[in-house]
């Protein structure tokens, strides 16, 4: 495409994006918390009431933990107020286990879906198997699923994945629309400058701010349009030792964040402005418990506490690198 066509494909995406946007507040202050409850904040323009702790299918997906954990696992995660359920067409088996629940419990989950395609056609055929995956009609966000290691003339262009998960939102299939990241962080300025998401979701830790750095590069944008912030990889993400992959999930665990450093970690993302909840892996009830205590009881990092992070994670970005991809 040509870049005056481009720009104005993207002027035309703007617009669509200002006339439907909600004016509100940033989203990023707790709720009032009823007794024993996790906190909730209101996820951007979108409007919505979520929870603090939000739960990841990646983690369950990809380790194949089977139905017979992962259905109770669930189950319980919704019982507890973790209704916030994130997955993918690529988490493996994710798809299935929520399958297994959701026909029963739809009404009680915010339920959030990708497209990890290039095409039209591709991000279609990605959706429709997802929804009889799920065994649902409708999700509630749709995201661009890696929106920076996307070919992004393709994917923003006319016949790309964008232009259908618009349409989706368009016909009901979803109620909002989002965009996700791990890498590629200069590419989502002119994305987010569209104004067509609802919400953001990309890889925000303390320790990574030092090599990926959405924090200052990407987050005011998306406050600016008053989008949903939406955090992840908040314990830094399964280990890509020999690029291995998928098979590091296999392994239950906070990934790359060193255990005594895991509620801080998600303290830390939450303390971000704008951020209204943050996903995470879990594999087990114990996980499940642990994570949702640490919500109920949050408190956002002090000055003094948010320096020693800003130092810690300055000498871990060290040693973990780029690890989820190219800088």
């Amino acid at each position: 495409m040509s870049d005056m066509k481009r720009r104005s494909f993207l002027t035309g995406l703007a617009g669509i994006g200002a006339a439907g946007a909600v004016s509100s507040c940033a989203g990023s202050g707790l709720l009032s918390q009823k007794k024993d409850e996790i906190p909730k904040r209101v996820l951007g323009r979108t409007g919505v009431e979520v929870p603090i702790l939000a739960f990841g299918g990646a983690c369950m997906g990809h380790a194949f933990i089977g139905k017979e954990k992962a259905v109770p696992l669930i189950h319980e995660a919704i019982d507890l107020g973790v209704t916030y359920i994130d997955t993918a067409r690529i988490y493996d088996d994710s798809e299935i286990y929520l399958g297994e629940v959701l026909p029963s419990r739809r009404d009680e989950v915010f339920l959030i879906e990708k497209v990890w395609a290039k095409t039209y056609q591709e991000a279609e055929k990605s959706f429709e198997t997802s929804l009889r995956n799920l065994k649902v009609d409708t999700v509630d966000l749709l995201h661009v699923h890696n929106y920076g290691a996307q070919d992004v003339e393709t994917v923003m262009g006319p016949g790309g994945s964008l232009e259908f998960v618009m349409k989706m939102k368009e016909q009901g299939k979803t109620r909002f629309i989002g965009i996700t990241g791990h890498t590629g962080v200069d590419k989502f300025p002119a994305a987010l400058e569209t104004g067509v998401f609802d919400v953001l979701m990309v890889n925000l830790n303390f320790v990574d701010r030092h090599t990926y750095n959405f924090q200052d590069k990407v987050l005011p944008i998306a406050r600016k349009h008053n989008m949903g912030i939406v955090a992840m990889k908040v314990l830094g993400g399964r280990k890509q030792d020999n690029f291995q992959g998928w098979n590091n999930y296999k392994t239950p665990g906070p990934g790359n964040m060193p255990p005594d450093l895991t509620q801080d970690a998600i303290r830390y993302c939450l303390s971000l402005e704008g951020v209204a909840t943050a996903v995470v892996g879990m594999y087990t009830p114990d996980d499940l418990r642990k994570n949702v205590a640490w919500a109920k009881a949050f408190q956002p990092l002090n000055d003094a506490e948010m320096k020693r992070m800003e130092i810690l994670g300055k000498n871990m970005a060290q040693t973990w690198g780029p690890h989820l991809g190219a800088v």
